[in-house]
């Protein structure tokens, strides 16, 4: 094959492009918010379009991506860690920034084998998106994901932007705080809360909405099973 450049675009119908990374390994898809991430991690088995929409398949994969909003697909092969290469999809919208990722745990190699076929022209230096203010620290974020936590029955977690949705449904894994977030980790699932992004939560039946300073929903919700309340 010939080398690849470090960051190029990916040709082609996006649901098959992606559909390609089935056989490249573990994926992570991420999403991210202000002061949030939620990821999932495992096999993507599938992308199909479908009623104007990107869905994403597998056990562990539940993202869907408006189909209008995406403009290009770019594999950036430079992420790494020490002993292995951590390649990413950027899913662009019109302005070059990621409307969410996509990340090879495996190493590069299956991403190259996968996406080399439908490689297209360099790609430029990815673009960032503005870092918004941050709030003061507080204690809402610990308590309340302690809370959902030890309710000890299956919560479904949503984080939602303009374009993307994602979540995960099931017990939750207590929280580990590390600086200044407060991180719920497993194997396929992984939701990373700023201790600063949540001024307040807002109750709508059985769904417990993050809220900033400003009032703003963060995009972020854990949905209750009927029946199940917090306690006072």
């Amino acid at each position: 094959m010939t080398e690849l450049p470090d960051r190029f675009f990916l040709t082609g119908d996006p649901a098959a492009v992606l559909s390609r990374l089935s056989a490249a390994g573990r994926v992570m898809t991420v999403l991210s918010g202000p002061g949030v991430l939620l990821e999932r991690i495992g096999t993507l088995e599938d992308v199909v379009e479908r009623d104007g929409w990107l869905e994403f398949r597998g056990a562990a994969h539940t993202a869907r991506v408006r189909r209008d909003a995406l403009a290009a697909l770019v594999l950036d092969r430079t992420p790494r860690m020490p002993d292995k290469a951590l390649p990413r999809v950027e899913l662009q919208g019109a302005d070059g920034v990621s409307l969410m990722t996509l990340h090879g745990l495996d190493g590069g190699e299956g991403f190259d084998a996968a996406l080399g076929p439908v490689a297209g022209d360099v790609a430029p230096p990815r673009v960032l998106p503005e870092a918004g203010a941050e709030g003061e620290a507080s204690p809402e974020v610990a308590r309340m994901l302690a809370a959902l936590q030890a309710l000890a029955v299956p919560v479904k977690v949503r984080l939602e932007s303009a374009s993307v949705v994602q979540d995960y449904e099931g017990l939750l894994p207590a929280s580990r705080e590390m600086g200044g977030h407060q991180n719920l980790i497993q194997a396929d699932f992984h939701l990373h809360l700023a201790d600063s992004a949540v001024a307040r939560w807002r109750f709508e039946g059985q769904r417990v909405v993050a809220e900033g300073a400003s009032g703003a929903a963060l995009g972020l919700e854990f949905e209750l099973p009927v029946g199940v309340t917090l306690p006072e």
